[in-house]
């Protein structure tokens, strides 16, 4: 069955990406994020094609979200970077994740636990410097380092941190927490002579703005998706049709609660997309693209559909392709318009949407 609305991934721009993104790595190993559905684009596809393209690392927030591509036949290791709880050590095992440590509570119960199965586990250990959000605190790094002399059912496979806010260059935090990070690896080297193999701190702006010397490996998650650094390709697109059009008579209203009155006889168009498929009401003031013209949102957006005004696009009539993400109105620009972020534009679209998938997968 045919659906009104799709939205379009094109697989080469993700090849695109990952090509402009190793050019700049200067050999750095990446760690591909295809969290919270791929930020919207399909966890299972986009997976499967950054493996073609031999991201081998894949990052998600949650068990869930591994076992699901393990399921799918996704090979590689897979970070877990949001950790586990102790009902999920089972899975943890079952399906070869690798858990992100962040607390030493979950590094004792998770080591007691391998120790009741007498088995080892690979994990990455994460470390405060300054997010305040998951990881040991900085302030007692070396006392925490320690411990992991006593937990030895976990093989410790990497160490990380999170930037607070490595979209500014000249950030005092950023300096802040770089300068925390070397600390804490330098303890780490002086209790246990070595490091273990992945060292990573950057996301897609940190790798954009510092690209840091003693790190070997960067998470990158909206780059991949075509934002957060320059020269790189968006890869989805969001198209719907004109289901409906409607003449209004001076005054009239559209939609619940009258928000729009016509300050003239008009021509508006009734698009089947609304918050119901991620598409924001805060959009309202925002504009698609209907056979190359703007056509401006006139209404609130409800659960289903949202209403644009064609009277200046004569042309437009029932079944025409509506542009909703593209090239002149990608995911940043409806980001300005409801006043977030482009992550959040790309990650609420819902699954509901049939995703269509152009390139090698």
């Amino acid at each position: 069955m045919k659906s009104e609305t799709v939205i379009e991934i094109n697989l080469h721009a993700i090849e695109n990406n990952i090509k402009k993104i190793n050019d700049a790595s200067r050999g750095k190993e990446l760690l591909g994020v295809v969290k919270a559905n791929a930020y919207g684009h399909g966890e299972i596809q986009i997976a499967k094609a950054l493996c073609e393209l031999g991201v081998s690392k894949l990052g998600v927030a949650r068990v869930d979200e591994g076992v699901r591509l393990r399921e799918q036949g996704i090979e590689g290791e897979l970070l877990v970077l949001g950790g586990a709880e102790e009902n999920e050590y089972e899975a943890l095992l079952n399906y070869d994740l690798v858990p992100v440590v962040y607390s030493d509570s979950m590094a004792e119960k998770l080591n007691k636990y391998l120790n009741f199965r007498n088995e080892t586990a690979p994990v990455h250990i994460k470390f405060d410097t300054g997010m305040h959000r998951l990881g040991l605190p900085y302030e007692q790094h070396e006392k925490y380092i320690k411990r992991f002399r006593d937990f030895r059912h976990l093989e410790v496979r990497g160490i990380m941190s999170h930037f607070v806010d490595a979209g500014i260059k000249e950030c005092e935090w950023s300096k802040l927490q770089i300068s925390r990070f070397e600390t804490i690896l330098d303890s780490w080297k002086k209790i246990f002579q070595v490091l273990p193999c992945d060292i990573h701190i950057e996301n897609t702006a940190g790798f954009s703005n510092f690209n840091l010397d003693f790190t070997n490996m960067a998470r990158l998650g909206i780059a991949i998706y075509g934002y957060g650094m320059n020269s790189l390709c968006p890869v989805l697109r969001l198209h719907s049709v004109v289901k409906d059009i409607k003449e209004l008579k001076k005054d009239e209203t559209v939609s619940y609660g009258g928000w729009f009155r016509a300050p003239q006889d008009m021509k508006v168009a009734v698009i089947p997309v609304g918050y119901g498929d991620g598409f924001m009401r805060q959009n309202r003031k925002g504009a698609v693209i209907i056979n190359g013209e703007k056509a401006p949102i006139v209404s609130v957006v409800c659960m289903d559909y949202f209403m644009v005004d064609v009277s200046g696009i004569p042309s437009a009539k029932l079944g025409d392709r509506v542009t909703i993400i593209g090239e002149d109105n990608p995911a940043n620009y409806w980001a300005g318009v409801s006043g977030t972020i482009v992550y959040e534009v790309l990650t609420l679209l819902n699954p509901r949407i049939r995703r269509i998938y152009n390139g090698k997968n």
